[in-house]
């Protein structure tokens, strides 16, 4: 599979006569990959999950709630 991708490649860069569109052409795909990359990085930045510390918070309390709550039932019903 390389092999015939490289083959078609030097085959398309043979068939340019004029070097200087190479260089204009490899300069727009140069430009158009880093568009295209910087739109994918700006999105996955987007959807990133801020840090929530009261999260966490509230996530803590909670448990140790549910924790204080079963030391509470249990101590009553060793005592019944």
């Amino acid at each position: 599979m390389q092999g015939d991708f490289e083959k078609d490649a030097m085959e398309g860069l043979l068939a340019i006569k004029d070097k200087e569109q190479v260089q204009y052409m490899v300069e727009m795909l140069n430009r158009d990959l880093k568009k295209r990359t910087e739109k994918k990085k700006k999105r996955r930045e987007k959807m990133k999950i801020p840090d929530q510390q009261w999260l966490y918070v509230s996530i803590l309390i909670l448990i140790i709630l549910i924790v204080i709550s079963y030391l509470i039932i249990y101590k009553y019903l060793q005592n019944k």
